[in-house]
């Protein structure tokens, strides 16, 4: 078996299923880590997770998705020090057209939890040098619910 690079780093492969359309009607759990498990989103202080104001930026985004993809329905979702778990659920119409909204793109998975890694990583104060401290990687683990 060859070894897989991207840019000479080693890659982990996709822990998608391969005939899986992550487009479809589904409910999926999702998990987007920061880089080197750092932790940029608060911290636990007695057992109670204490965001920070990155980890209120991530409660925000979350809320925001519905306002960017009207088919995405948002189930439970906790933020802790170095990643966060959320459910969404993709419920198009069936024929895969929006009749009310027809210039709005039908939702995909990834689209959806990119909006949310992009937004943490450009919120990230400059003076933090903390520019690339959230990535949505092949590493953030979406399963199916």
């Amino acid at each position: 078996m060859s070894e897989l690079k991207f840019r000479n780093k080693y890659r982990i492969p996709s822990n998608r299923l391969k005939n899986w359309d992550y487009g479809s009607n589904s409910a999926y759990f999702i998990t987007i880590c920061t880089k080197n498990r750092g932790h940029f989103f608060g911290e636990i202080n007695n057992g109670k997770m204490q965001l920070n104001e990155l980890g209120k930026n991530a409660v925000q985004f979350w809320m925001e998705i519905p306002n960017h993809f009207p088919f995405i329905e948002l189930g439970n979702f906790v933020v802790m020090p170095n990643h966060t778990h959320g459910i969404l659920i993709i419920d198009k119409p069936v024929d895969n057209r929006a009749v009310d909204t027809p210039n709005v793109e039908m939702p995909k998975l990834g689209i959806s939890t990119g909006c949310i890694s992009t937004g943490l990583s450009t919120d990230i104060p400059k003076n933090q040098n903390q520019k690339t401290a959230v990535k949505s990687t092949n590493g953030n683990l979406e399963q199916l619910v």
